[in-house]
């Protein structure tokens, strides 16, 4: 074929098929699913027309039905694959990823001839497996997503498509590609993952966004977080508010005299571990005979600002006026016709954790809903 030479060095005639893969990664904690949405856009620098086009996906190996070198534990096994949609140099291909072991074939509908190239499009998911090794869950709050894509096996010219499954003894290889992926995580989480963080100055603090871009241009050893700035990861190091883009204390915002139908731009941005997180929101004051305030933020933190959950405008004394507060479930963390007039963050004598709680506020004939979050 002239693609090997005696030496065992390239030949004249040597290739080697290419992808550029594009994902975007979401790891749900919760539900210890792993989904994304990825596109590839496969090269052939072979001399063959293909036909074919085998996904090869690792952690299928999880599944019941897939051949391994050994034994392993109940906590080992999962569903595998899921497969929600695939197309092919935009058309829709409908393959059952559930039949496939670590490697499954798709008979393309119309061949890729040589030199050229195919889009392929796939959104998936599947389960991290209870049981960790080379990837899964290390414990129920940390992952570790590895082999987590599926890809197009490789095409060499010594075996063609390679098609042998990876049975944990077995093993498998791949094209030097080329990967750009986003990594979507609970906020509290750290993310840890091969190649360039591109956007360092959206997702870290400034400080560790500048160490971080500093070890890119120099020989100096440089630790980006240390074990002291990891351990505060669960605490919240700074919250900063924003009135129109200029700095407040939160005691000011409430202080400030708003002029009726002005819009105001309020922002609030959190420091936590090594991350920012920021949500801003547009106010617009309005007047009318009552004036009905209701928080959408508060922060049971005890140091004295904004600790307590109450509603402005109103007196929350009776049937007529009350407030009640129900978590994603809907089960009431609050009600203000047996546990007085604001609400502490506390349910059951406990804390209640962080994030988004959803409130119904009834005023005599009119309710009000909505959300509100919870910071601690």
């Amino acid at each position: 074929k002239g693609t090997r030479s005696m030496d065992g060095l390239p030949g004249k005639k040597y290739w080697q098929n290419h992808g550029k893969y594009t994902m975007d990664i979401t790891v749900n904690a919760t539900t210890k699913i792993v989904s994304g949405i990825e596109t590839i856009v496969y090269e052939n620098n072979s001399s063959d027309t293909l036909k074919n086009m085998p996904i090869r996906f690792v952690n299928n190996l999880h599944k019941p039905s897939s051949p391994r070198g050994g034994s392993v534990s109940e906590d080992f096994l999962s569903n595998g694959l899921t497969i929600t949609s695939l197309k092919i140099n935009g058309e829709v291909y409908k393959e059952d990823a559930r039949k496939w072991g670590t490697v499954g074939n798709v008979k393309m509908k119309k061949p890729l001839v040589p030199k050229s190239k195919a889009t392929l499009e796939i959104d998936w998911n599947y389960p991290l497996s209870k049981e960790s090794g080379r990837e899964g869950q290390i414990d129920n709050t940390t992952f570790f997503a590895a082999y987590s894509y599926p890809r197009v096996t490789v095409l060499d010219d010594y075996n063609g498509w390679d098609m042998l499954p990876h049975t944990d003894r077995q093993e498998f290889y791949n094209d030097f590609n080329d990967y750009v992926y986003t990594v979507k995580a609970p906020k509290n989480y750290v993310v840890y993952g091969t190649g360039d963080l591109l956007n360092p100055d959206e997702v870290l603090q400034p400080e560790f966004a500048a160490r971080l871009k500093k070890s890119y241009t120099t020989d100096e050893i440089l630790h980006i977080a240390n074990e002291q700035e990891l351990d505060s990861i669960s605490q919240f190091s700074e919250m900063q508010w924003f009135l129109n883009n200029e700095k407040k204390q939160l005691k000011e915002l409430e202080e400030t005299k708003y002029l009726v139908n002005q819009p105001y731009q309020i922002k609030l941005q959190t420091k936590e571990g090594l991350c920012v997180d920021e949500t801003e929101k547009e106010v617009i004051p309005y007047s009318t005979d009552s004036i009905i305030l209701i928080p959408n933020v508060f922060t049971p933190n005890n140091d004295g600002f904004n600790d307590c959950l109450y509603v402005q405008g109103i007196t929350l004394d009776n049937e007529c006026n009350s407030l009640k507060v129900f978590n994603r479930w809907g089960q009431v963390m609050f009600n203000s016709e047996t546990e007085g007039k604001c609400w502490n963050g506390i349910y059951e004598n406990k804390p209640v954790s962080s994030g988004v709680y959803f409130f119904i506020l009834k005023n005599k004939d009119k309710n009000y809903h909505g959300t509100i979050t919870l910071v601690r």
